[in-house]
């Protein structure tokens, strides 16, 4: 074969390679196309939803649980007669309020009560202050569109002071992003007496009735029960020692009159408690929400995940967790001293003179101490209101006896003054130990 053959021969060949390559790489790019223009795969669109045997089920998620009680503190303020948006160079537009307030209203409830903008507020009762609503319950009926929600709780003033306990119905109008709300006139025992129906009807916009989802976060949720807490107890303590976990209030107050004892003893510190700190731990069934005051003082607040049922502890050393039992239990002997102080130190910060009292040993009450008031007067007058201690000198004296000497500054820095104090423990087997101390 001459040279001319065999280079005709290469370029055929070469041509033929280019044809190939270039079918190829169109027939991947018709595929691309063709399936891109196919619907997207997005898995397994779940279980149809049948809302035509929904029934009516406690509030669980905090999202929907704050909207609406955002939704009634919202009514609340239309209600207010002394509302800033209704005055207008310093006098009351009456017109205004009418209208804002009826727009609030459910239809239905409207059309019952024969409600227009000019009677609304002959039908619906004002008020001259700031009220805000506190739920306590609240139940839904859920539908395609709407949510209808019945809310149990208190009803305070602004600065804490109980007025009445009541009840709210309102419809969310989850497409609009709407709400309307019906007050419930007729006195009830039980937020599950209450019987509702849903007509999934939508709610249209208008000035007054537009809301926005809360969005809940760990510091949302902490700061929220920290509020509850410091709420409840100034109005209504009963209710804070009802949610308290049975075991941990019976060990730590006794009963509820000790406990409303407690609060009235120091309801100026309740009243100017702030949130400084807060801790969320994760559970299985739980999640702990742990918050700390200005002070030092722990709230721990555990909310199950079978129902928004939460309890409420002010403490870690009544009840002792297991971490503390693990750490106690590898611990030098120093070191249980030291934690055992700190304990009792814990009390005394907190005011919790019964607790702290049954620290003491017994030859040491008989010595100084015929009552808890003796011991109580002699904390107060020999500590500050809130200490800060350090710990330093350590010496063991006998068998399982310590003494361990902690320098106390005011915590809250309004004295300058310090004092050195000598406790003497005894450590007895398991957790349990006893204290003496001197000035």
């Amino acid at each position: 074969m001459d040279k001319k053959h065999f280079k005709l021969i290469i370029s055929v060949f070469i041509v033929l390679v280019i044809i190939i390559i270039l079918t190829i790489m169109l027939l991947i790019l018709n595929i691309k196309e063709s399936s891109n223009n196919e619907q997207p795969n997005i898995g397994d669109p779940g279980i149809e939803l049948d809302f035509s045997n929904s029934k009516i089920e406690k509030v669980t998620e905090n999202a929907f649980y704050y909207t609406v009680r955002n939704c009634i503190n919202n009514y609340l303020d239309y209600l207010n007669n002394n509302n800033s948006i209704y005055y207008i160079g310093g006098e009351q537009d009456l017109e205004i309020q009418k209208e804002m307030v009826y727009n609030l209203l459910n239809s239905e409830y409207i059309k019952k009560q024969n409600i227009n903008v000019k009677n609304v507020l002959n039908n619906i009762k004002t008020v001259n202050q700031k009220q805000i609503f506190i739920p306590l319950q609240i139940n839904m009926l859920e539908k395609q569109r709407i949510n209808k929600y019945i809310a149990y709780g208190i009803i305070q003033t602004e600065d804490n002071k109980f007025l009445e306990e009541s009840y709210f119905i309102i419809d969310l109008d989850k497409i609009n992003k709407t709400f309307s709300i019906e007050p419930v006139e007729q006195e009830y025992t039980d937020i599950d007496e209450i019987k509702i129906e849903n007509n999934d009807v939508p709610i249209n916009i208008n000035d007054s009735n537009v809301y926005m989802e809360q969005v809940i976060t760990n510091e949302y949720m902490a700061t929220e029960y920290f509020e509850l807490y410091k709420k409840l107890a100034i109005s209504n303590p009963n209710i804070i020692y009802n949610m308290m976990d049975k075991e941990y209030r019976e060990a730590r107050f006794g009963n509820l009159e000790s406990f409303l004892k407690y609060v009235n003893d120091n309801i100026d510190e309740i009243k100017n408690i702030n949130l400084k700190q807060y801790l969320v731990n994760n559970y299985n069934d739980y999640v702990e929400y742990v918050g700390k005051d200005q002070y030092g003082n722990l709230y721990i607040f555990n909310e199950y995940n079978d129902g928004r049922n939460t309890n409420i502890k002010l403490d870690t050393y009544t009840i002792p967790t297991d971490k503390f039992i693990s750490e106690y239990q590898k611990a030098s002997e120093q070191e249980k001293v030291q934690m055992n102080i700190d304990k009792f130190m814990q009390m005394i910060n907190r005011h919790d003179y019964r607790t702290s009292y049954n620290c003491i040993s017994k030859g040491f009450k008989d010595n100084y101490f015929n009552t808890q008031e003796d011991f109580e007067n002699t904390i107060k007058y020999n500590f500050f209101d809130y200490n800060k201690f350090e710990f330093s000198n350590f010496e063991k004296k006998g068998s399982n006896i310590y003494v361990c000497t902690v320098k106390l500054t005011d915590l809250t820095e309004q004295n300058q003054a310090s004092r050195n104090v000598n406790f003497i423990i005894k450590l007895n087997e398991n957790l349990d130990f006893e204290m003496s101390f001197g000035m």
